[in-house]
C-alpha cells in the first residue's frame, strides 16, 4: 500500500481515518485520479481507496456522456469529536479515449463504446470475454482513458459532517445545469472491498458482484475481510441504489455503491455506517 498524500486526516474508529486529497497532488497509476476524490478510507495512515473516487463524489449523466468533478474548494471545521467538511466539486471533466496518444473524437465509437459498457453491466456470462476484448483491443492499438477538462456544468456542494464512525452527508445541486440524472459515488477499493452483503441476505464476493447492479435491499454493505472493515449505505426515498466493483490490475480497481437521483432533486441527504466486521 502506498502511504497517502493527505490535507486532511480525521479519525473515525481505532486505526481507522477519513483523508482528502489535494487534487493537486498528482496520481498517476490510475487515469481516474484526475477527477476530484470524496471522503478516502484508510488504515493506520495507508490508502484503502485505490482507483476508488471515495464518499460522496457526484457525477452528472447524459444519454451520450457523463461529466466528473476536476477539482474542488474544500473547507473543514472541528468542533470536538465532530468533524465537518464542505467539498463544492466542479463539474469540468468528461472521458476521453486515445489511439497511440491522438484523441478519439468519433461520436459513433463512444455510442459504441456506451453500448458495450451496458453489455457489460446487464450480462454478466459475458462480462469476462468482454474485458478480456476491450485489454486486448488497448494493448494492439495503443488505446488509454484521459480526462479532459471543458466548460464547468456547475457546482456540486456536498456537506459531510463525520461523528462516531457515521458520515452524514447533505447535497446540494441548486448550481448545476440541466442534466438527465446525477450520481453519488461512494467507492473505495476494489482489492480490499471484494465482498458485499445486504440486508436482503444476498452475499457476493469478487466478480460475482457486478457491476453497477441495482439493489433493492433496504441496507447495503461493502466489506475489506482483511482489516475487518465495512461501510454501509440505505436506501433512500427517490432514489435508485447500485452497487459495482470492477477489477484489472493496472486500469480500473474499485468498488462501492452510488445513488442515482433525477434532476427534480435540489437536496439530497444520507448516511455511510463506517465500523469493524
Amino acid at each position: 500500500m502506498n502511504r497517502m498524500p493527505a490535507i486532511e486526516k480525521i479519525e473515525i474508529n481505532g486505526n481507522t481515518s477519513l483523508h482528502i486529497r489535494d487534487n493537486r497532488l498528482k496520481q498517476n497509476e490510475y487515469a481516474s485520479c484526475r477527477i476530484q476524490k470524496g471522503l478516502l478510507l484508510a488504515i493506520d495512515e495507508y490508502d484503502l481507496s485505490e482507483e476508488g473516487v471515495g464518499f460522496g463524489v457526484p457525477i452528472l449523466k447524459f444519454k451520450d456522456k457523463e461529466i466528473f468533478p476536476g477539482s474542488a474548494r474544500i473547507t473543514t471545521s472541528r468542533d470536538g469529536n465532530k468533524t465537518t467538511v464542505t467539498i463544492d466539486y466542479d463539474l469540468n471533466l468528461v472521458e476521453r479515449m486515445t489511439m497511440k496518444g491522438n484523441k478519439i473524437d468519433n461520436r459513433a465509437f463512444y455510442r459504441m463504446k456506451e453500448y458495450m459498457s451496458r453489455l457489460h453491466r446487464e450480462c454478466p456470462c459475458i462480462r469476462q470475454m468482454l474485458t478480456q476484448a476491450s485489454n486486448t483491443l488497448r494493448f494492439y492499438f495503443g488505446m488509454e482513458t484521459r480526462f479532459e477538462e471543458v466548460t464547468s456544468f456547475g457546482i456540486v456542494s456536498v456537506l459531510y459532517v463525520i461523528y462516531a464512525g457515521n458520515i452524514h452527508i447533505n447535497v446540494d445541486t441548486s448550481r448545476v445545469k440541466k442534466y438527465d440524472w446525477l450520481m453519488l459515488m461512494n467507492e473505495q477499493g476494489a482489492n480490499y472491498f471484494d465482498e458485499y452483503q445486504d440486508s436482503s441476505g444476498l452475499a457476493l464476493k469478487g466478480n460475482a458482484i457486478g457491476t453497477w447492479e441495482e439493489t433493492f435491499a433496504d441496507g447495503a454493505s461493502f466489506v475489506d475481510a482483511s482489516h475487518k472493515l465495512e461501510f454501509t449505505l440505505e436506501k433512500v426515498a427517490g432514489a435508485k441504489l447500485f452497487r459495482g466493483r470492477e477489477l484489472v490490475p493496472g486500469r480500473l480497481a474499485w468498488a462501492g455503491l452510488a445513488y442515482s437521483i433525477p434532476q427534480s432533486t435540489s437536496n439530497f441527504y444520507y448516511n455511510i455506517r463506517t465500523g469493524c466486521k
